[in-house]
């Protein structure tokens, strides 16, 4: 079949192309670039927004509290007006956690020692840069720490992260993208926690320990930046809560 006399062909070493074929090849040029910029706004619109956080591991600062050796290392700030503590898990520079040896023979005890913090939406720690914390002599009478409230046997369904990083380190510092440095994290002694999702996009963080109130960091690695449902004894010292559990009974789901 032979094409009609007026059908436009081009040939790639002629200076120009015949006026409908340009034509058409702009047109689609258009369509293409609005394609791709009408995919970029869909994709960046579907992307999650990190949350407000901040590592101030430049702002080192003194802090003052009664030291807590277990479940993890942690500071009771007084609070102002004398209305209770504020409970921090502390953690070291880089990716490990504060050793229970480095509370020496102060558990319990006012102390004072030189960090910065890192917070995230109700979730705040401390990184510990004292070699050792350092006894605060004061003639202020506080009283100490209280039995935690239990709330006995529940059942969570969450993302066990590395509670540095989650808590401002690193944002978002969750989710599988993040799954290697939470695992290299965790087993440098930061404590894990398990993060459930709140209606509103809101968070609650709980500190997870064994079912005697241990360490069980080697065992939930294999875990971390997954969906998994928990079921254990709940607790909450001050505003700190905590869920001990079998690390054998955390299902994946």
């Amino acid at each position: 079949m032979k094409p009609a006399d007026n059908d436009e062909f081009f040939i790639g070493w002629q200076a120009h192309q015949p006026a409908e074929i340009r034509q058409s090849v702009r047109a689609l040029v258009v369509v293409l670039v609005l394609a791709v910029v009408g995919l970029g706004f869909v994709f960046s619109a579907a992307q999650r927004s990190p949350d407000l956080a901040a590592y101030e591991w430049t702002n080192v600062q003194t802090f003052a509290g009664i030291l807590q050796r277990s479940p993890y290392p942690h500071l009771l700030v007084p609070r102002p007006g004398g209305d209770g503590f504020s409970a921090y898990p502390m953690v070291a520079p880089t990716k490990f956690g504060v050793a229970p040896e480095w509370c020496g023979n102060l558990d319990g005890k006012m102390v004072t020692f030189d960090g910065g913090l890192i917070f995230r939406r109700g979730s705040t720690l401390i990184e510990v840069v004292s070699e050792a914390p350092a006894a605060l002599a004061t003639s202020t009478a506080f009283v100490g720490p209280s039995t935690p409230v239990e709330f006995g046997r529940q059942t969570l369904v969450g993302e066990i992260v590395d509670s540095k990083c989650y808590s401002g380190a690193m944002n978002p510092g969750h989710y599988k993208a993040h799954r290697a440095c939470a695992t290299v994290c965790v087993a440098g002694g930061i404590p894990p926690m398990l993060v459930v999702n709140t209606p509103g996009g809101g968070a609650t963080s709980f500190l997870l320990v064994g079912p005697n109130g241990e360490m069980i960091n080697e065992a939930v690695l294999r875990l971390l930046a997954r969906p998994v449902r928990i079921t254990g004894e709940l607790s909450l010292s001050y505003d700190l809560w905590i869920l001990s559990t079998d690390p054998a009974s955390i299902e994946l789901l």
